[in-house]
C-alpha cells in the first residue's frame, strides 16, 4: 500500500561496522546491568574495538546492504 504517497528517497542510516561499534560502546553498561561490572581489561578491550571500527567505518563501501541501524524515508503526499 502507498497511502498516498509517492517515495522520494531511501537512505540507509549507518552500515555493518558503525552498528557494530555502537553495540560494542553498550557492552560495559549491559555488562554492569546483566552480569557484573567488566574488569578494566575489558573496558580497554571495547575502547581499543570501537578504534577499529571507526577506522573501518571510515573505509566503508556500502556494508548497510549487510545490517544497518534503519532507513530514512523522504516521501511526499500526493
Amino acid at each position: 500500500m502507498d497511502y498516498g504517497f509517492q517515495i522520494e528517497t531511501i537512505e540507509q542510516n549507518g552500515g555493518y561496522f558503525d552498528y557494530l561499534r555502537q553495540e560494542i560502546m553498550r557492552v560495559p553498561s549491559i555488562s554492569e546491568r546483566y552480569i557484573a561490572k567488566p574488569s578494566f581489561l575489558a573496558r580497554v578491550c571495547c575502547i581499543i574495538m570501537v578504534s577499529i571500527l571507526e577506522r573501518m567505518a571510515r573505509k566503508d563501501k556500502d556494508s548497510g546492504e549487510l545490517l544497518t541501524f534503519g532507513y530514512m524515508v523522504r516521501a511526499v503526499k500526493l
